[in-house]
């Protein structure tokens, strides 16, 4: 199961640093042509996905089928920029399954986009408590560590991602850099 989410993680993170400009993405994306900065909010469109509403279906608490639609739903919110709506959407997915770990990571990216920071790395240490062998998960709370100037701790999350497997080339991409510009 890691390898697949490494895999959906690698593959997605570059979208939102793409699209958003912060480095990391929602999991679940697809890449679209990168763009080099943020649209704009006039070039953003201007209505959003159909998605049925949060609660618009009788759950029981542990229905991982509809926390599921809800986090899918998240993605393709944050993907568009409607990072309120997703984050909206992740806490509906964590209150049906409060073990979601991808539902963690992409909330902590999406308040990334508010300056959550400190909402951000409670969710990213949710993800890694549930999934400690993410490393997506550490890449992105070492993003809000470099942020809030905490050289360290940002350090010790980018050498976990590195033995958990994440290749510097893709580490480095992740980051916005290249070996070149090391």
């Amino acid at each position: 199961m890691v390898n697949g989410l490494l895999l959906t993680a690698v593959v997605s993170i570059a979208v939102l640093a793409a699209a958003c400009g912060t480095g990391a993405a929602p999991i679940g994306t697809t890449p679209a042509e990168p763009s080099v900065t943020s649209p704009s909010t006039s070039e953003r469109p201007t209505t959003l996905p159909t998605i049925p509403a949060p609660g618009a279906t009788t759950v029981d608490e542990t229905d991982t089928a509809a926390a599921q639609e809800n986090y899918e739903a998240g993605v393709q919110l944050q993907a568009g920029q409607y990072f309120e709506q997703a984050i909206a959407r992740y806490d509906e997915a964590l209150r049906l399954d409060s073990d979601h770990t991808l539902a963690y990571n992409n909330r902590g990216t999406a308040y990334q986009e508010f300056r959550r920071h400190q909402r951000a790395i409670d969710d990213f240490d949710a993800a890694i408590r549930l999934e400690p062998q993410l490393p997506i998960a550490y890449v992105v709370r070492a993003q809000v560590y470099t942020t809030l100037g905490q050289a360290e701790e940002a350090q010790r999350d980018l050498d976990r991602a590195v033995e958990l497997g994440l290749d510097l080339e893709t580490l480095l991409s992740l980051m916005g850099g290249s070996e070149d510009q090391q």
